[in-house]
């Protein structure tokens, strides 16, 4: 989470956030193509065009949830 994290900010400022070590700026900046944001939202570029909306921890309970009580078990069998 932490280095979606720095890549989403990087890629909204242009500009390494100040916790990263200039060692790591190459990396940082070659993962980052992988991604794109769009409204605020951290996506993962896919070839075909279907591309991966990124969700963070506190996220990944609450739609677990969501998607359970919309498409999981209606009942009793």
């Amino acid at each position: 989470d932490n280095d979606l994290r720095s890549i989403q900010s990087f890629l909204e400022t242009l500009s390494f956030p100040p916790f990263i070590p200039p060692s790591d700026h190459t990396r940082l900046r070659k993962r980052a193509h992988q991604f794109f944001v769009q409204g605020h939202r951290l996506w993962r570029k896919d070839p075909a065009g279907r591309h991966q909306l990124v969700l963070f921890n506190q996220d990944r309970l609450r739609i677990l949830h969501e998607t359970h009580d919309q498409l999981g078990h209606k009942g009793l069998y």
